[in-house]
């Protein structure tokens, strides 16, 4: 029977997965189920001088509010490993005097529901003392900086020392050295499900039940048992799937320890899930480490020996980031032969969330040092990169290799590998020297950029594995391992390996992982150790089974077991095909066999050699990969469907980190990465380049199996490419705290300046637009229509001419745009709208009127225009709070505009002059924009550009219909309020009696105003409730005020409801159209808000047209219903259609 091993199999647990039938840890729905939210300090570094939950226990729904001191001893810390020589400083479950960072959870409340949970916690009153922050890890040594622990000495809280070599004799002399600092950013594991935790009690038992979103079962289990005060036995842990892992949830956290406790003290199931912004301000992040190297080398290149020094941030407690540097520094040899090396390395405290592991635990880190000084090294002495690194790398027949680098009592020795062969081959795959010589063309202003990384990770750490083989009397295999998968694979990969070695069919095998009573204890999922431990556990034990088979069945089959075989559950004889026996027949009534694998040398070293090509514009930095080669060595493949599954997630991890992901805290301490609006992963356009994987195996003598790792393979330290005439050196994402912005380099364009000057400008233009048009029925009037049909039926001409000019010309405008600028389309629209506008004081009758608004929406537009230019100008992270703030211009425009128009033309008794003032100042907007706002670089639009529906359709599942679902929503609404406002005006016109003009605009004012509020604080309920809940309420709201406007006759109440409908437009609009910008591919979100500016203008072209034809032929009050009905059916379409967006 072929081997099943290096096939590439589909993931048997795919299936449940992909049709929602996974079973994760918030699924767990039991009856009586209680809910648990975290009070959690809003200050990094604080005394707790009160807390008074007196209010939060009386709230309805609520069970019980759970501070430090209702917890037991044993149960108020959490007890990480730490590295020997460090003292244990316990990381506090629930803080009792003082908080470390911003997170650090003050109490907890358990409730019925987990919104009454959520309102109480918000109702818990604590008074903080501020005390001085520490923030980053260069803030931490310095002299005179604040402690973060007072029961410290300092915030240095390890230090070790890496010495090999003769480090002296190798600066001595030496003709070249270089020396570079870096400091990378924080990142966090941003995995898809959050931290979720499930307990249940069960009293007769005296047990309990964890469901966890980890991967660590047995580690939960433990830390969980000791807090109790209970057997290990008598608590199960279970993590049946996970959504995500990447290292962070290879930590046990307080919140696990609290509901289980809570399960136990009440007596009922409790649960809680984080959200995502707390998941992310809680759950440990990584890196944010600081190295300082120097390089000593030949004049010819060869390296001769590397020191420095390493500080890693560890956060505001001790835990797995007090080993970070036990395995950065290691790292630091990379694939080369080096001499000498000495680094000095500290771990420091400082008032931010605690550090561990996230994908590559440290191992990238160490590998892109080395890579970037190389770089640096082969700049220096003006040499190929390539050939620099050819030189240095350990050459195949010097394997296995001893490196000298200090491990223990012995020194790191490198298993095996070619790396020369790695990169012989990455430089063939990605094609080196055409490369080379295309960067010496001309690219339209952009360099085209070249990158190599060699790199090689450790793997497979700890020992004695378990695994347990029952072979049932039906036939099935169930294989119980001690793994906790997170999406790995490892249901296959064990699965394959047991029919391998076992001779069982594969589609018979039942692989159970992630609970801890199916063996009696085993590490974490993590460091790449799976298939080296878990594979070989496996294949031990599957070996164990069948000695004990053949070794039966040779006294049946008569026949010496040596010459037996198992295939397919059945026992044949070599030669002898009619002599056979079914396994099942051997063992009737089953069999069951336990090993665990043990090693010596527990690690093993995985290889590869990365190399890519990117388009870079040197005036914004924005980087395109063009296509990307990845040539891996990880030693015997199991599955090879799994290993290149591992080579692409890692590459978007690694993306991540060179160019999107950074957790920021500004210098107090305040955490401003919380969500995916702020914290960015690279997502499928921008992994959409070809890539090019080239598997080498070197199977390793480390193990049994031959295995070496593949989880962080992918995950490498992508060089920043150079261009050989002008080297493009972009600084190294540091861990970055915010301080005032410094002036912009000359020639740089500051999306900020341009945010801030369009607000301005924008709101100038809007005043003049909002000045006059909400008077448009009453000027009606004073142009001879005087019947209320009539007025009815022209005011919705003159609305909607507009609207419908600027639907058939925006595609036009965008087009010409995409060729010539947004910049130049801005100051177009502006002057088209002055001069129009200003045209309307002098129409002679409702027809000038309705012409001069039409040429209005052929020639304006400032609102689509602005938009699209903050839009493609601003960094994809900040896309939806920037067009929030634009938004609250035009809204708060919307609102004095009216206003003061309504008393300039009571007092004046003349609605032309605010016609004609109203165009002027929209000239004057055009100023600011024209002298101080910059146009990005943009990329002009070729002919063969890729369509925007194919980009749309390779996005993420469901993005057309998503993008169409919230352009018809996006027409709806603006048909709704464009028909709302002139009916509004017309029932002013029936009820305000003689100071109409005041009131309707007072009317419009606070319609603006309320406008302008809503557009500033929705996306706070964005963040907590989602877009999409947000703009299904709001679209409710509005609909409700607007009948309520065509109902009631007083015309107080007409203006409070339309202040109403105002704030729900206000929080609508920005909604909808940052879930446009959300679910739109970079590439094409110019297009696609191109195609929003046309719904949109559509809608306000339909809107009043509709309305007013309706009030013409019946009423006001059926015209503002329907205006009402299309806000509900917004509503209705986002809730049945519509998804939230990935932030």
């Amino acid at each position: 029977m072929p081997s099943y091993l290096g096939r590439a199999m589909p993931r048997r647990e795919d299936g449940r997965l992909v049709t929602g039938r996974g079973r994760y840890a918030g699924d767990i729905k039991l009856d009586g189920l209680a809910h648990i939210a975290f009070v959690r300090s809003p200050h990094a570094h604080a005394r707790i001088t009160s807390l008074d939950a007196a209010a939060a226990g009386s709230m309805p729904g609520v069970i019980k509010v759970l501070t430090a001191q209702d917890l037991p001893p044993t149960g108020r810390t959490v007890k990480n490993w730490l590295p020997p020589e460090m003292e244990h400083l316990a990381r506090p479950v629930l803080t009792e005097s003082e908080v470390n960072y911003v997170g650090d959870a003050v109490a907890a409340v358990v409730a019925e529901q987990a919104y009454q949970a959520h309102d109480a916690a918000a109702a818990v009153e604590v008074d903080y003392e501020p005390l001085p922050a520490v923030i980053g890890s260069g803030q931490a040594v310095q002299p005179n900086a604040a402690k973060v622990h007072e029961q410290t000495q300092s915030n240095i809280a390890r230090s070790a020392d890496y010495v090999f070599g003769d480090i002296d004799a190798a600066f001595a002399g030496a003709p070249v050295t270089v020396k570079e600092t870096f400091q990378t950013a924080r990142i966090c594991g941003a995995a898809m499900e959050p931290r979720v935790t499930t307990a249940t009690w069960h009293p007769g038992e005296e047990e309990l039940t964890v469901w966890t979103s980890t991967q660590t079962t047995f580690s939960v289990r433990d830390t969980v048992a000791e807090a109790l005060g209970l057997e290990k036995e008598k608590v199960t842990v279970l993590a049946h799937d996970v959504g995500g892992g990447f290292g962070p949830k290879g930590t046990v956290y307080g919140e696990e320890i609290l509901v289980a406790m809570a399960a136990k003290l009440l007596g009922r199931p409790v649960t809680w899930t984080a959200t995502r912004s707390e998941d992310t301000a809680t759950t440990v992040h990584a890196h944010g480490t600081r190295i300082e190297v120097e390089l000593a080398a030949e004049q010819d290149g060869r390296l001769r020996g590397l020191r420095g020094h390493v500080i890693h941030d560890m956060g505001a407690y001790p835990g797995a980031g007090s080993g970070q540097i036990d395995i950065i520094v290691p790292h630091l040899l990379s694939a080369y032969a080096w001499p000498a090396m000495q680094i000095k390395a500290d771990v420091v405290f400082t008032n931010t969330v605690p550090t561990g592991f996230v994908r590559g635990g440290g191992r990238p880190l160490g590998n892109y040092v080395s890579e970037r000084m190389l770089d640096r090294l082969a700049a220096h002495l003006q040499a190929d990169p390539a050939e620099v690194r050819r030189k240095n790398l350990i050459p195949a027949d010097k394997m296995p290799y001893d490196t000298g680098f200090p491990q223990g009592k012995k020194t790191l020795v490198y298993d095996g590998g070619d790396y020369p062969r790695l990169l012989s081959t990455a430089l063939e795959q990605i094609g080196y020297q055409q490369l080379r010589e295309e960067q010496k063309q001309a690219r339209d202003g952009r360099r085209l950029g070249v990158g190599i990384a060699c790199c090689v990770e450790s793997s497979g750490f700890g020992t004695g594995e378990p695994a347990r083989v029952r072979i049932q009397p039906d036939g099935t295999a169930h294989l119980f391992v001690g793994s906790t998968p997170q999406g790995q694979g490892h249901e296959t990969a064990a699965a394959m390996v047991l029919a391998d070695r076992l001779g069982w069919p594969y589609e018979k095998i039942e692989v159970v992982a992630g609970d801890s009573r199916v063996v009696p204890w085993a590490f974490l999922t993590a460091g790449s150790r799976s298939a080296i431990h878990v594979g070989n556990a496996t294949s031990l034990v599957a070996k164990a089974a069948r000695d004990r088979i053949l070794e039966r069945a040779a006294d049946t089959l008569e026949a010496n077991p040596a010459d037996l075989y198992i295939e397919d559950a059945v026992v044949h004889v070599r030669g002898v095909p009619q002599k056979s026996i079914p396994v099942i027949e051997v063992f009737p009534h089953g069999l069951e066999v336990e090993e665990a694998f043990n090693t010596k040398t527990g690690t093993a070293y995985a290889s590869s050699c990365h190399a890519a090509a990117v388009s870079i514009d040197p005036e914004t930095g924005s980087v395109e990969m063009l296509k990307y080669a990845i040539v891996h060595d990880t030693g015997k493949v199991i599955n090879k469907t799994l290993v290149e599954g591992q080579m692409h997630g890692g590459l978007a991890h690694g993306m991540g980190y060179a160019l999107f992901e950074e957790a920021v805290y500004q210098p107090d301490g305040a955490f401003v990465s919380s969500s995916f609006l702020d914290y960015t992963i690279a997502s499928a356009p921008e992994v959409s380049m070809p890539l090019l994987l080239t598997p080498v195996e070197t199977p390793t003598e480390a193990n049994p199996g031959g295995c070496a790792p593949a989880a962080q393979a992918g995950c490498r330290p992508h060089q920043h490419p150079r261009h050989p005439a002008a080297p493009v050196r972009a600084a190294e994402r540091p861990h970055r705290v915010i301080q005032p912005a410094p002036a912009p380099a000359a020639g740089a364009v500051s999306w900020q300046r341009n945010l801030a000057v369009l607000w301005f400008a924008e709101f100038t233009a809007i005043f003049g637009f909002s000045f006059a048009f909400p008077f448009l029925p009453l000027y009606l009037r004073d142009l001879g229509v005087h019947d209320q049909s009539q007025l009815a039926l022209w005011s919705g001409l003159a609305g909607g001419a507009s609207g419908f000019a600027l639907a058939v010309t925006s595609p036009i405008w965008g087009g010409i745009a995409d060729r010539y600028g947004r910049k130049s389309m801005l100051i177009r629209a502006m002057v088209g709208g002055g001069i129009t506008v200003g045209l309307m004081g002098f129409a002679r009758g409702p027809i000038d009127l309705v012409v001069l608004r039409f040429l209005q929406g052929a020639t304006s537009g400032t609102v689509a225009a602005a938009t699209a230019l903050v839009a493609t100008g601003t960094p994809r992270q900040r896309v939806g709070w920037a067009l929030g703030i634009l938004s609250s211009s035009i809204a708060t425009a919307g609102a004095v505009g009216p206003a003061l128009g309504g008393v300039i033309s009571s007092y004046l008794n003349n609605l032309h002059i605010l016609f004609t003032a109203g165009g002027g100042l929209l000239l004057v907007s055009t100023l600011p924009v024209l002298l101080l706002v910059q146009e990005p670089p943009f990329e002009r639009r070729s002919a063969n550009a890729q369509p925007a529906l194919q980009v749309l359709r390779a996005a993420q599942p469901g993005t057309v219909i998503a993008v169409a679902v919230l352009l018809i929503a996006q027409a709806l609404l603006q048909m709704s309020f464009s028909a709302f406002q002139p009916l509004v005006a017309l029932r002013l016109l029936v009820h305000a009696g003689s100071d109409v003009n005041t009131i309707t605009g007072i009317t419009f004012g606070a319609i603006g105003l309320a406008s302008a509020v809503a557009a500033v604080v929705y996306s706070g309920a964005a963040r907590r409730y989602g877009y999409l809940t947000v703009s299904i309420s709001t679209a409710v709201l509005m609909g409700l005020a607007e009948v309520t406007c065509g109902i009631v006759p007083s015309a107080a109440t007409i203006v409070f409801a339309g202040a109403v409908a105002g704030f729900a437009y206000g929080a609508l609009q920005p909604a909808v159209s940052s879930m446009i910008g959300l679910e739109s591919p970079a590439v094409v979100q110019a297009r696609v808000f191109g195609l929003a500016a046309s719904a949109t203008a559509l809608g306000f072209g339909l809107g009043p047209v509709l309305g007013g034809a309706a009030a013409a032929e019946t009423s006001l009050t059926v015209g503002l219903t329907i205006a009402a009905v299309l806000a509900l059916a917004v509503a209705i379409l986002l809730a049945v259609r519509g998804r939230e967006p990935a932030r």
